[in-house]
């Protein structure tokens, strides 16, 4: 059974699914008026736990027009999806692929419990 939240799907035994790789949630660094890239946290919000903390950010460093591209890339993922009729959040991540080598990828957020648990066959 794979979550898809409002529906459930039941997948045939030996469907390969992929490789699972660990990944934790970025937030893409903001300028503040001292061109300083900068998290933005929203006070009243819990924390994600799987978020990367904003000093272990692989983006801190990068220059506006780079991060700029990364929020175009999501934006593009997000419109695809919506066309497709998908319109669960997107997540940015960093897939740690091995132990010394890592990416980042644009992602459906697929953490949570689904709302509908019933299931027809």
């Amino acid at each position: 059974m794979i979550n898809l939240w409002d529906e459930t799907q039941w997948i045939p035994k030996g469907t390969e699914l992929g490789i699972l790789h660990e990944a934790q949630v970025l937030d893409i660094p903001e300028d503040d008026d001292d061109d300083v890239p900068r998290v933005s946290q929203i006070k009243d919000a819990s924390p994600d736990p799987d978020t990367v903390n904003a000093l272990e950010n692989p983006m801190i460093n990068w220059i506006q027009r780079r991060r700029d591209g990364m929020r175009g890339l999501g934006e593009q993922y997000r419109d695809t999806l919506a066309k497709l009729g998908i319109l669960d959040k997107t997540l940015l991540v960093q897939i740690k692929a091995t132990r010394e080598e890592s990416r980042l990828d644009w992602c459906v957020d697929c953490r949570g419990q689904p709302d509908n648990v019933e299931i027809s066959l």
